[in-house]
């Protein structure tokens, strides 16, 4: 048969005869010879026009579709079969397989041999007992669509052999019962997208072995979860991009020896486990924007090669991690938004020289070991986001660096935190929060830096909590957090700050030189022995208690450079507590309490402030000293009235209504907020103040401004008349 030109049309229904024949398809000269029907005799080469099989069984030994022009085969039903099968054999040309219905069936499959192949999967079922290749020759090109039915290929599909393949999976199956791989060869390329439908993979999955291997996943799903996936080996590289739908990687080696790299910016990845930079000289990087990649088996960041971890946005977890696993690797890890799940062990640098880099986000771990076996070195860096785990230790063995660096965000260590066990550490905290639930310790090589803008928090309101070092020196804040008492024998030195929080008592028995406030959020704030607070005033906070009934001392001293502010309780039977630098009692305003037998001594101090709010003296409108202790006074008394016309009267409003007694006087008394022609008096023998006019406009009434009030504010009064 002879078709007269390349747009003529040869379609082949029913059995093939059962005698041998020929088969001839011819265009300007061009002859095809056909098959036979049982006893396979000849190829078949389709080299111009478009055979189509409908019904019945179309075979032989080879079917060549193209080995020099243009040619199309279509099977719409019926079967197509071959020991063989080749679309675009030879260089130059151009063949087209496409099945929409029946089936088409070789040994091994050549989809762009050393031409241009193109297979169209569109319904029906195409399947190859042995090989499958797209793009298989250098310099071939090799397309594969699967729209709707399958795709099986019983033993190795290669997708960019030597060649460039590319396969669209847009719906229906494609199926690789043994391995897959991706740009097979050096100078090979092989594409995959899979936007709907699946891919399923019964061995391992290699994407780019000594070539380029690209899998892109925006919907659907592959699977090769009985396999392994390896992301650029023998020199090649690798890349997966996941936007959506499922991937099931099995155990992934990204970077085994080569380069790989896994991008996440929606859907989700499952693997068994992932190491990023397998083998020496290997690369892997990694980076989630979205989506989830979750791992049920250990994450590797820099195996024996380098490895990248970014996680910018979605979810990441595993069970143990570890950046830098073996002696001479490398690993990085930056988390800017999302999650980082460890669900056991996190080590930053295992043998190697790992890094953790938090800018946002968070990550959790159970024991985290920066700097964990041999000559590791680990570096944690904290700008923003939070980090959360169990123990902690900085330089976990003999030989190994852990360094610590928290400039913003929070660390938060519900175990111990430990700066230097057996090797050399060093904690540095200039912004953020890092909290303790345990001990922190410092081994002999191990160095706290507690800088200017740095928290450090020991406990967490619970019951557990100590500072485990002999000196602390606080440049920043330091918070101590318990529900139950607990003391502290080192001494703080510093610039810092010092704040009691919680309900429980602390006691400080050692004395202590910090430069800053000392602020009392909760709870009570003790000293034994010799213990003292630092030079910065104490600050009673909503309520907080000052006790001096274990100092050995009878007088204890806030010097000039600190205040005495705040709404609290101070007791101490049988104790003093001279204030040098200002009394400013309540949070604008609030109340002090006196305990039984305590003397609050104000005969050094400079000034003592007390603010009435409102001309009804209803409680919680003005300043207040009361409780069962006495009072000495000295100084100045200063008077800041507000919220309206106070009326003339003598004792008018009680501000000490201690029962333990008064003695001294104030050296003056000034005010302000009182109308022209007011004055205000304090009576130093009842506690009361009185308010008079006086005949002339005042001219010694003094604007009290640039006062600092301290403290929060606490609503309670105890007014009483005396007898």
């Amino acid at each position: 048969m002879r078709l007269a030109s390349s747009a003529a049309l040869f379609t082949w229904k029913g059995a093939v005869p059962k005698s041998p024949w020929a088969l001839g398809l011819a265009l300007a000269g061009l002859l095809v010879v056909g098959l036979p029907t049982r006893s396979v005799r000849a190829d078949t080469i389709l080299n111009s026009g478009t055979t189509t099989v409908s019904t019945g069984t179309f075979f032989g030994p080879n079917l060549y579709v193209a080995t020099t022009g243009t040619a199309t085969l279509n099977v719409t039903g019926g079967s197509a079969d071959a020991v063989n099968g080749y679309v675009g054999h030879g260089a130059g040309s151009s063949g087209t397989v496409m099945v929409s219905g029946g089936t088409w069936t070789n040994m091994q499959t050549y989809v762009g041999y050393d031409g241009t192949g193109v297979l169209s999967v569109a319904g029906g079922n195409v399947t190859n007992t042995g090989y499958g290749y797209v793009g298989y020759g250098a310099g071939s090109s090799g397309t594969a669509t699967v729209s709707s039915g399958t795709w099986t290929n019983t033993s190795e599909l290669f997708v960019g052999f030597r060649g460039t393949g590319a396969v669209q999976v847009t719906g229906g199956t494609l199926v690789s019962i043994a391995d897959s791989t991706l740009g097979a060869i050096g100078g090979s390329r092989g594409t995959v997208d899979v936007s709907s439908g699946g891919w399923q993979i019964g061995g391992m999955l290699t994407i780019g072995n000594a070539g380029t291997g690209v899998l892109n996943i925006s919907g659907g799903s592959v699977s090769n979860i009985s396999g392994n996936s390896m992301l650029g080996t023998n020199g090649g590289g690798g890349t997966v991009t996941v936007s959506g739908g499922v991937w099931q990687g099995g155990g992934m080696s990204i970077g085994e020896n080569g380069s790989g790299t896994l991008l996440v910016s929606g859907g989700v990845v499952e693997s068994s486990g992932a190491t990023l930079g397998v083998q020496y000289g290997s690369s892997g990087t990694a980076t989630i924007s979205s989506g989830t990649w979750m791992n049920y088996a250990p994450l590797i960041v820099g195996g024996t090669g380098s490895g990248v971890l970014n996680v910018n946005g979605g979810y990441v977890g595993n069970s143990n991690g570890i950046i830098a696993r073996e002696s001479g690797s490398v690993g990085s890890v930056t988390v800017s938004s999302g999650t980082w799940a460890n669900s056991s062990t996190l080590d930053v640098g295992g043998f190697g020289n790992g890094t953790l880099t938090v800018t946002g986000g968070s990550v959790t771990s159970a024991d985290l070991h920066v700097g964990a076996v041999g000559s590791a070195t680990g570096t944690l860096a904290i700008s923003a986001g939070s980090i959360a785990n169990t123990n902690a230790t900085l330089g976990s063995s003999a030989g190994t660096l852990g360094r610590a660096t928290v400039t913003g965000g929070t660390w938060a260590s519900s175990g111990n935190l430990t700066v230097g066990d057996s090797g050399t550490a060093t904690l540095t905290m200039s912004g953020g929060l890092v909290t303790v639930g345990g001990t922190l310790a410092q081994g002999t090589f191990g160095t706290i830096n507690l800088n200017s803008g740095g928290t450090l928090q020991i406990g967490v309101g619970g019951t557990t909590g100590m500072l485990g070092v002999s000196t602390l020196t606080n440049n920043g804040t330091l918070i101590f957090n318990r529900s139950d008492a607990s003391t502290y024998s080192g001494i703080i030195s510093g610039t810092g700050t010092v704040t009691k929080q919680g309900g429980g008592a602390l006691t400080l028995d050692n004395a202590n030189s910090y430069a800053g406030v000392t602020a009392i959020a909760g709870g009570v704030l003790a000293l034994s022995g010799t213990g003292s607070i630092g030079t910065g005033g104490l600050n009673l906070g909503h309520g907080g208690g000052f006790d001096l009934t274990a100092l050995a001392s009878g007088t204890y001293s806030l010097p000039s450079t600190g205040d005495l502010i705040g709404s609290g309780t101070l007791s101490g039977n049988g104790h003093t507590l001279a204030v040098l630098g200002s009394f400013l009692p309540g949070n604008s305003p609030g109340t002090v309490t006196l305990g039984s037998g305590f003397t609050l001594d104000l005969v050094q101090s400079g000034t003592s402030l007390f603010e009435i709010t409102s001309p009804l003296y209803t409680p919680g409108t003005f300043d207040l000293v009361n409780g069962d202790g006495s009072v000495t006074f000295g100084g100045v008394l200063k008077l800041a009235f507000s919220g309206g016309n106070y009326a003339d009267g003598t004792s008018v409003l009680e501000i000490f209504a201690n029962t333990g007694g008064f003695s001294g006087n104030f050296s003056s008394v000034v005010w302000s907020g009182l109308v022209e022609g007011q004055s205000a008096s304090f009576d130093a023998s009842t506690g009361f103040v009185s308010i008079t006019a006086v005949p002339e406009p005042s001219t010694y009434a003094m604007a009290l401004a640039g006062l600092a009030y301290g403290g929060f504010s606490m609503w309670r009064r105890r007014r009483r008349k005396r007898a």
